[in-house]
């Protein structure tokens, strides 16, 4: 990473669909453009998205804690409470921001959700090759070292502000 050296690459500019790889950019511009210890309230848009991960509505979550436990979990939810909060916060458009950043670190990806979710048939989907990925995850390690972190581990227990513990059992 130091030297941004390949050292290997087979088809590492095919565009493949990026999935929940999306919730490291999330986590990073959440993290970058919120106080880690601004409260997360779970709302039932964020409820609605695909996937359950355990949150419940009006929970409340510290940024940093909901940022760690959505990257464990692939947690839709927990991303789209991420992107209401950036958008509630600042005003400005998460998928922007996450396309701006992009283009800054050089990844020629193109975000259209916070979640890496599939839009369905002849819509729009995250999609990336692997060196966008490399190049991702060189931001977050540099930018956000501890932001893997909790990724590490197989099983993570997260206490919410709302005093709910949750379980995260890894999904890498």
């Amino acid at each position: 990473m130091r030297t941004r050296a390949e050292l290997f690459s087979k088809n590492g500019d095919t565009t493949l669909p990026l999935a929940s790889l999306t919730k490291i950019l999330t986590a990073l511009i959440a993290i970058r453009d919120i106080p880690t210890d601004q409260d997360v309230t779970i709302s039932q848009t964020a409820l609605n998205t695909e996937g359950e991960s355990g949150l419940t509505l009006g929970e409340v979550w510290k940024l940093s804690d909901l940022s760690a436990f959505m990257l464990v979990v692939s947690s839709n939810d927990g991303a789209t409470a991420l992107r209401e909060s950036y958008e509630s916060y600042t005003g400005g458009s998460f998928i922007a921001a996450m396309n701006n950043k992009a283009q800054k670190l050089g990844i020629s990806a193109r975000f259209v959700n916070e979640t890496g979710l599939d839009m369905g048939f002849g819509l729009e989907t995250n999609a990336g090759s692997a060196h966008d990925v490399a190049l991702l995850l060189a931001a977050a390690l540099s930018e956000a070292p501890s932001l893997l972190e909790s990724t590490r581990t197989e099983s993570v227990i997260f206490t919410s502000k709302s005093g709910a513990r949750h379980t995260a059992e890894s999904t890498n």
